[in-house]
């Protein structure tokens, strides 16, 4: 017998499955690889469950049909035709999708053009491969939850094109109430049976309340060749109007075409079948108005008659509290606005307390008299605005005056312990620490420390200090790492643990959480997360994705969840994430896991799901995914999540750029923060790519460059790297300074130096950072402060010479920022102000 190379390949083949042992538990032999936490291995399951529940050819096909619903449906669009399509693929199991051509896969765009005109015209449109159309087959059901509202959608295009086409007046109002019923249906339909009922739902109401009115509009014109129809079509939109008022009232947009509908019937016409029509469509708007306590728009009371109901509920109403608070608080607001504007203009104008209370003495009489009508939460933000700005001019009488003034009116907990820290800060800015102490006791805030944002927590610990009381310092110390261990100030809160324990950092051949060690350190950050992971290992709270992924509901919802992230649609990726959340922390049916009952699946899930969203490079998401997490206390700080929120994307090219220059990590950190790691992240102000370089900034850097250069990730590296040294420079390589100029510009951080800073030179730098009066400046740098110091835990390694920076700058396991009080020379010349 002789054997051919094809029979020798099967025997080989056979004889391999043969003898491969079964693993019957996957799942319980992966929790062996996680006796000792290791990211890499855990990264690698992530790949690997990607890879092997990717989502087949004709899923995609179905997918992008679903986003094509939905985005001409946000654009308002009909696509009747994308829907059949959709629907024609889920009873044929084929689908039709368009590929490149092997022999034209590098052709782009359009044929040659035949004269300049149509080159200027092609230069505009969008840039296109040729494509061929290939019919793909397959069979997943991974989609019926779209089908209810796919079906609904359907009947109703259907009904909207008869009515375009039929020419009958009398059909048009049949299908015009077949249209406002099918709508009631569909929408009920998929309100009861759709996983994201609510945002289709609301689909489907929008679209027919578009649809309703914009037929009506042209059935009203036609009543003049048939009158004795108004009575059956006024009963329709009666009914329309009444089932219909709320959704219609929740949108501008179908206010607008409520609008339309009624400035259609003329309100002097002679036909007396137009003024009835007129008038009952009147009354109902009228009474829907009266019923709903809601005073109608000014747009819609000049389109219907005014009842005398009507006009006595708006004349009611009209000045009601809230509007009666809105105008008391806009007059208050008024009053406050010279020295409010002064303040924010005047830089270099003193101010004595006594001109202060001077000038708002009638302010404060006004509030006196109309405090019980004031909105609080304006008045609250007003007076707290107020108490800054006298505090940044060192008006401390005065800034504790309208801050003391702003305290009841907080009516979130985040306002109100905003508003104690400036209370607080206005005695420490004055060195004023038995008054800091005796406004701890007055509001009683060591009573409050569980529910204390870790700012207003440290500097309490402060305070303690300062009146040597240490030992309860130390212990609000603790309670930050405890509770926001993640945090800038958590990091500060452990090199002061250090300093009063005369603790003294690892040296640099110790082994962090990079390395898997959960030996103990001396520092008590680190070792606040490696009681984290021991607790997450002892407790089994942390295993093998594949534990969770073996359900096929949830195999079906990750496969669209990575349908949906491919296609940068995070609105239904949140979804996803959302249900599987309901489903882990409820479980039920196919998505229960049958586990211990010390296992809580719920987290593990969402940390799996923001590595899925990594792996995608949608760092943000991602990112707001594990902090929400986390915020609600549902994921203890642990190293899985540091390297979730901490990625290494750019890093290799940023350390060949920097070139021993500029710290690597210090420029990764503020990618972070600054686009995360998105190229193609464009700000409000037009900042662009991964640095947010300003265009107007990079063309001082190099000339020519074009705002969509600034979109490839290494011109924009090279850009703000460049930018990022000259700031060295300038500021001496002061990195607070150059991080508040990079966020606030150069303008701002000079005039803070000759005013705010001016009398603080001696104090720490964590005195002069929160003294910055912009709060987006603060969290700008002490969130790069904080990223940079877990970058350098994580990824720098343990034995490397530049474990501790030759600068004093942000060292690892006793970060230490360069002291502000420095003096830095400073240019004065206009023309080199570079405000990225």
């Amino acid at each position: 017998m002789t054997l051919t190379f094809s029979m020798i390949l099967y025997y080989f083949t056979m004889a391999m499955i043969i003898l491969t042992p079964v693993n019957a538990n996957t799942a319980t032999e992966d929790i062996k690889y996680y006796s000792k936490i290791d990211y890499p291995l855990y990264q690698n399951d992530v790949k690997n469950i990607i890879k092997d529940h990717q989502p087949s050819l004709y899923e995609k096909g179905i997918a992008k049909k679903i986003l094509d619903i939905h985005y001409a449906l946000e654009e308002g669009g009909l696509p009747i035709s994308t829907v059949n399509e959709y629907l024609s693929a889920l009873s044929t199991k084929k689908i039709t999708l368009f590929a490149p051509t092997e022999d034209e896969k590098n052709i782009e765009g359009p044929a040659p053009a035949a004269n300049k005109k149509n080159k200027k015209k092609r230069q505009k449109n969008k840039r296109y491969k040729k494509v061929t159309t290939i019919k793909v087959e397959g069979d997943s059901n991974i989609f019926d939850f779209f089908t209810p509202f796919a079906l609904g959608l359907k009947s109703i295009l259907e009904i909207n094109s008869k009515l375009d086409s039929t020419k009958s007046l009398k059909s048009k109002i049949d299908l015009l109430a077949n249209l406002t019923s099918s709508c009631e249906a569909s929408t009920t339909t998929v309100s009861n049976t759709m996983t994201f009922d609510y945002y289709f739902a609301n689909h489907l109401q929008r679209l027919c309340c578009r649809l309703t009115f914009v037929n009506s509009e042209k059935m009203v014109t036609l009543l003049k060749q048939s009158p004795s129809l108004a009575p059956q079509f006024t009963s329709v939109m009666l009914s329309f109007l009444e089932k219909n008022f709320s959704s219609i009232h929740a949108t501008q947009n179908n206010i607008a075409y409520l609008k339309h509908f009624l400035d259609s019937i003329p309100a002097l016409s002679p036909l007396p079948v137009y003024s009835k029509l007129h008038q009952e469509i009147s009354e109902e708007v009228g009474r829907l108005y009266i019923d709903s306590k809601i005073i109608p728009p000014a747009s819609i009371l000049q389109k219907i008659l005014i009842t005398s109901e009507l006009t006595s509920f708006v004349q009611q109403n009209q000045f009601n509290k809230q509007h009666l608070q809105k105008m008391i608080f806009q007059e208050l607001k008024e009053l406050s606005s010279p020295v409010t504007v002064g303040m924010k203009r005047e830089w270099n104008t003193e101010f004595t307390d006594s001109e202060v209370d001077q000038k708002l003495d009638e302010m404060l009489v006004f509030y006196q008299l109309n405090k019980l009508e004031l909105l609080s939460s304006n008045t609250h933000s007003l007076f707290s605005l107020m108490g800054k700005m006298f505090l940044n001019r060192k008006l401390y009488k005065s800034g504790e005056k309208y801050l003391r003034l702003a305290l009841p009116m907080a009516l979130e907990d985040k306002y109100y312990y905003d508003t104690l820290f400036y209370l607080l800060w206005s005695k420490i800015l004055q060195n004023d620490y038995d008054g800091a102490l005796q406004i701890i006791r007055e509001y009683r805030l060591t009573e409050k420390i569980t529910k204390m944002p870790p700012r207003l927590l440290f500097w309490i610990a402060m305070v303690m200090i300062k009146n040597d009381r240490e030992s309860e310092g130390k212990s609000y110390f603790k309670s930050i790492l405890d509770q926001n261990p993640a945090s800038y100030y958590a990091i500060m809160a452990s090199k002061k643990i250090m300093e009063m324990s005369d603790l003294t950092p690892p040296s640099p051949s110790a082994k962090s959480i990079a390395t898997n060690s959960l030996e103990n350190t001396n520092h008590p950050l680190i070792e606040k997360f490696q009681e984290n992971d021991e607790y997450l290992i002892k407790k089994r709270l942390f295993v093998s994705p594949h534990e969770f992924t073996s359900s096929k509901e949830f195999k079906n919802s990750l496969k669209r969840f990575m349908l949906w992230v491919d296609n940068r649609c995070t609105t239904f990726s949140a979804f996803e994430i959302n249900n599987s959340q309901k489903a882990f922390s409820s479980p039920s049916d196919d998505l229960s896991i049958k586990l211990s009952s010390k296992y809580y699946p719920l987290q593990q899930v969402s940390l799996f799901y923001a590595n899925v969203y990594k792996e995608y490079g949608l760092y943000l998401p991602s990112f707001n995914l594990i902090i929400s997490l986390f915020e609600q206390k549902q994921l203890p700080a642990n190293s899985f999540m540091l390297y979730t929120l901490f990625p290494r994307t750019y890093l290799n090219d940023i350390e060949k750029m920097t070139e021993n220059e500029v710290d690597p990590y210090t420029i990764i950190s503020l990618i972070k923060q600054e686009s995360a790691f998105n190229p193609n992240a464009i700000s409000v102000a037009g900042a662009r790519g991964l640095m947010q370089m300003m265009p107007s900034t990079a063309k001082t850097i190099r000339r020519g460059v074009r705002p969509q250069q600034l979109h490839d990730p290494s011109t924009n590296l090279n850009l703000g790297i460049t930018l990022f040294k000259k700031l060295l420079k300038k500021y001496n390589g002061s990195l607070p300074h150059v991080l508040m100029a990079y966020n606030a510009g150069e303008k701002n951080v000079g005039k803070w130096m000759d005013t705010i800073f001016k009398d603080l030179g001696n104090k720490e730098f964590l005195v002069l950072l929160d003294a910055v009066p912009f709060a987006e400046t603060q969290n700008y740098v002490q969130s790069i402060t904080r990223n940079i110091f877990f970058y350098k835990l994580l990824y720098q390694a343990p034995d490397s010479k530049n474990l501790y920076d030759d600068r004093n700058v942000s060292e690892i396991f006793n970060i230490n920022i360069t002291n502000m009080g420095i003096p830095v020379r400073r240019e004065r010349n206009s023309s080199d102000e570079i405000t990225p």
